[in-house]
């Protein structure tokens, strides 16, 4: 055990779930966002394409600022699996940018 308090474990844990949750939506709606990006300009390029693009795109934004939300009040944000969590986002999101 952790010597951390049981109480504040479970609130810490509970929490981490939940940030996997919003990470995993999060880039689920990123990844779509790209997907369709692919396709402006192309063939595949329609008034449909350009709709679910605006929605995921505003998807993904409402997505990153839960995550943030969730991050800046929770009670252990300074834990190691925490900070993980974090990183993996930061660093799926990261990966990305550095690729265009």
């Amino acid at each position: 055990m952790s010597g951390v308090p049981l109480g504040q474990d479970q609130s810490g844990d509970a929490l981490n779930r939940e940030l996997r949750g919003i990470q995993f939506r999060a880039v689920t709606a990123y990844n779509r966002v790209k997907d369709d990006v692919s396709r402006l300009g192309t063939t595949h390029d329609t008034s449909e394409i350009r709709r679910r693009l605006a929605g995921n795109t505003q998807r993904f934004g409402e997505l990153a600022h839960e995550f943030r939300r969730v991050v800046e009040s929770h009670p252990d944000k300074d834990s190691v699996p925490t900070q993980k969590i974090v990183r993996d986002f930061h660093a799926v999101i990261g990966e990305e940018t550095k690729k265009q």
